[in-house]
């Protein structure tokens, strides 16, 4: 979850980015020279996307992942990922409204998971994402996506936070009485409304979830690729978040600790 979001999580687990450990998943899955993946890009889409694809390609290369980059023309790429079968692509997300159930039920519930092209096909997490919606108590609420957060991200690795995009306002001398609406404050935590994700190349079959490249799981890609530091706040690798929220830690997120 986001900085700035409901139930934003500041002790939550990082990542790790361990090449060595990933290349070592990789022989142990009978992989030991490596194996060949895709990564999806719209053409028509601006120059940044190309380079966090480009980003991701070198880190994961270090591990034995060889990455190509699929150029797709838009109509193709989101009719290939509404059938659940884009391999992995990079994805922003501006939150709706200020609650996680907007980010984690839109790409994970039964439907949006493979709709995505997430295909994280988990009946724990989607009974869990049922009862966020049901629970009225807000610290039970909290619990509940802080699991949901370490059970995506971390156990299953079926999504890759890479960073968050920093938020400004600018003022004139001339402008008086101009006030940013609270909740957008604390959404964007005057740094973030996107979130930009990686979702890894999978596919769901009759029998659950399976890799597109067999033997291969998420998380050896995720020990390979996690090593994109957040350098909005915390500058910290393979963190999931970038920086505490800014009106309950000012003295973190003004200091860029």
């Amino acid at each position: 979850m986001p900085c700035g979001l409901i139930h934003y999580n500041l002790s939550q687990a990082k990542i790790e980015y361990n090449p060595s450990k990933a290349k070592k998943l990789l022989a142990e899955a009978g992989y030991p020279n490596g194996v060949d993946m895709e990564i999806a890009l719209v053409a028509s889409t601006g120059s940044q996307w190309q380079k966090m694809s480009e980003g991701v390609q070198s880190m994961v290369m270090k591990s034995g992942f060889r990455v190509k980059l699929v150029q797709m023309d838009e109509a193709a790429f989101y009719a290939t990922r509404k059938e659940g079968k884009l391999p992995m692509y990079t994805n922003k997300w501006s939150a709706d409204f200020n609650d996680p159930d907007n980010f984690y039920y839109t790409f994970f519930g039964e439907k949006g998971t493979v709709a995505r092209s997430y295909n994280n096909i988990s009946p724990e997490v989607f009974k869990a994402l049922d009862k966020g919606r049901a629970e009225t108590n807000f610290a039970k609420r909290g619990k509940l996506y802080a699991d949901l957060e370490k059970k995506i991200c971390i156990d299953q690795a079926a999504w890759f936070p890479m960073f968050s995009e920093k938020h400004l306002w600018v003022l004139g001398p001339k402008v008086k009485k101009y006030r940013v609406l609270e909740w957008l404050v604390r959404l964007s935590g005057l740094r973030y409304q996107r979130r930009i994700v990686i979702s890894y190349d999978q596919q769901s079959t009759p029998g659950g979830t399976e890799n597109i490249t067999p033997g291969v799981t998420s998380r050896q890609l995720a020990s390979a690729g996690s090593s994109l530091e957040d350098k909005v706040c915390t500058e910290t690798p393979g963190h999931i978040h970038s920086c505490p929220d800014p009106i309950r830690f000012p003295e973190i997120c003004a200091s860029g600790a």
